[in-house]
């Protein structure tokens, strides 16, 4: 069958897109006073993993038609790219300048990634919303207090806004996450997800979600047939790729281990980063 994106190497990738990033260089110098062209040209980049020079276009792109949007997505290519000053600038600059949820929230995924967890829970606390805004803020902030070590007020939060929202496929795949990467209530775990699995009607990423309870359990064969059917409806879900490499490696299946991770770091490339934070690392 055709490859994924991912299972190029950069290298291989750069080859094959050479010709569509030289139609790119055409269509940019043709208008290059045009913002949108540069920000087609981003996305191209970010594609192919070459996040430095998305994040040069997107720096044309600010010059000609500054937005807290394009702050944004710089920030994302600057941390995709390592860089992680940069992208805590843009994320603060989008914040200033729009002062939104949207922008909250990605400013608080930066500082957290950055191992400022409790600046980022301060910033998300100035938001008191209703409906799915508030659904969402209480599943990213119940994720920075289990990493701030508080994974029982984490769960508080889920739990208040499930009285609201009884058999949200997504809140019941939140408490299945949190219980999963925080070992919250392990022994209650499997029957949550389960709840929630069967709520989602089979989603890719709530069988990631327990197949993460699974794996905490040390139940590897339960969790690789969730992470094989996840990977089955959604091939490209770098969490699954990466935990299947992390089971691999301990089932002694090293190279193939290698493989899926090299796979979910170019899906993600800070997957690695994301799964430390959990206490999980596929440094063996």
């Amino acid at each position: 069958g055709a490859k994924g994106y991912w299972e190029y190497s950069a290298e291989e990738a750069e080859r094959l897109m050479a010709p569509v990033e030289a139609a790119l260089d055409a269509y940019v110098d043709t208008d290059p006073d045009e913002a949108s062209r540069h920000i087609r040209r981003a996305e191209m980049r970010v594609f192919t993993y070459d996040y430095a020079a998305a994040a040069e276009d997107y720096t044309r792109a600010i010059e000609l038609e500054p937005s807290a949007t394009l702050y944004n997505q710089r920030a994302q290519a600057y941390a995709n790219a390592g860089e992680w000053d940069l992208a805590l600038d843009d994320a603060l600059y989008a914040y200033e300048l729009q002062g939104d949820v949207a922008t909250a929230l990605n400013l608080a995924a930066i500082q957290a990634e950055m191992g400022d967890v409790n600046t980022a829970l301060a910033l998300l606390e100035e938001f008191e919303l209703g409906g799915d805004e508030r659904a969402t803020l209480a599943q990213v902030r119940a994720e920075y207090e289990g990493e701030a070590g508080r994974p029982e007020a984490g769960w508080a939060m889920l739990e208040d806004v499930l009285l609201e929202r009884p058999g949200d496929s997504e809140l019941l795949n939140s408490q299945c996450w949190h219980m999963g990467t925080w070992k919250y209530r392990l022994d209650e775990a499997e029957a949550v997800c389960t709840e929630a699995v069967q709520a989602s009607q089979y989603g890719a990423n709530v069988l990631d979600s327990r197949a993460m309870v699974y794996y905490r359990n040390g139940d590897y064969d339960k969790a690789m047939r969730d992470i094989d059917a996840a990977l089955r409806s959604e091939p490209s879900l770098a969490a699954s790729r990466y935990l299947k490499g992390l089971i691999l490696i301990e089932q002694g299946k090293t190279a193939e281990g290698r493989r899926e991770i090299a796979y979910a770091e170019r899906i993600s490339p800070r997957i690695v980063r994301q799964y430390e934070r959990y206490g999980i690392s596929s440094a063996k």
